[in-house]
């Protein structure tokens, strides 16, 4: 097993990128695999119906034959100034439907009341670690349409550069930003500051349990993040 639930599975991937009129460029990524090792809520568990608990969040779709596409599409230009904006629009077939999302947040509802650790949460966007080093971001989308922009600007006064990220999802239109900059104080040195910031969303595809509603990014819990970072080399 390497970093999911499939003991062994095919993954085909494919990608494309070409420039247009000088200054912009056009690319397009796709990865396909059979079956998914997302962890999938059981509808009886968050009906009230008869269900095991062992599997009330589980795999269930890791053996099904289905083809489960992840695509990413979009185009990047860079301006006089060496700026550069890019535009991204990424699809993954075996995201939650409006429904499974809507029976994932009950399960988290019941979990949260019973003080039980749910697995899969608590990680988008809050970053995590990989092996002593924490991760500056973990991006672990739980639905299928998602819109990423962002902006960098480098060279300023020579030594400085800035940049941003948004992360949107755009089913509940809720996200995450996470601005920039970096300073090459010496040829051996550069220090970093990131910020992550989640958005929380608009009353527009937002999903109620128990009078609360909830967007994808609301479920992260912090309001803010700042990670500070000093390379030698």
């Amino acid at each position: 097993r390497y970093n999911d639930y499939f003991d062994n599975a095919s993954r085909f991937g494919g990608s494309f990128s070409r420039y247009f009129f000088t200054d912009y460029e056009l690319h397009a990524e796709a990865l396909f695999q059979f079956g998914s090792s997302k962890l999938y809520p059981d509808h009886l568990c968050t009906s009230g119906g008869a269900c095991n608990p062992a599997t009330a969040l589980a795999a269930n779709k890791l053996t099904d034959g289905n083809v489960y596409p992840r695509v990413l599409v979009g185009g990047r230009t860079q301006f006089r100034d060496e700026s550069t904006l890019s535009l991204e629009y990424y699809y993954q077939a075996d995201g939650y439907s409006n429904l499974e999302f809507e029976d994932f947040l009950r399960l988290l509802a019941k979990a949260q009341m019973a003080n039980v650790t749910t697995p899969g949460v608590g990680t988008t966007a809050t970053g995590g670690s990989s092996g002593a080093l924490p991760n500056r971001f973990t991006f672990d989308p739980l639905r299928r349409h998602y819109l990423i922009a962002s902006y960098t600007k480098s060279k300023i006064k020579d030594d400085f550069t800035i940049s941003a990220v948004i992360i949107a999802g755009l089913t509940d239109l809720s996200g995450t930003l996470s601005p920039s900059v970096s300073w090459q104080a010496r040829e051996w040195l550069s220090l970093s500051l990131y910020g992550f910031i989640p958005i929380r969303g608009i009353p527009v595809g937002q999903v109620n349990v128990n009078d609360v509603n909830y967007s994808e990014y609301s479920l992260v819990p912090i309001d803010f993040r700042v990670l500070f970072e000093a390379r030698a080399f």
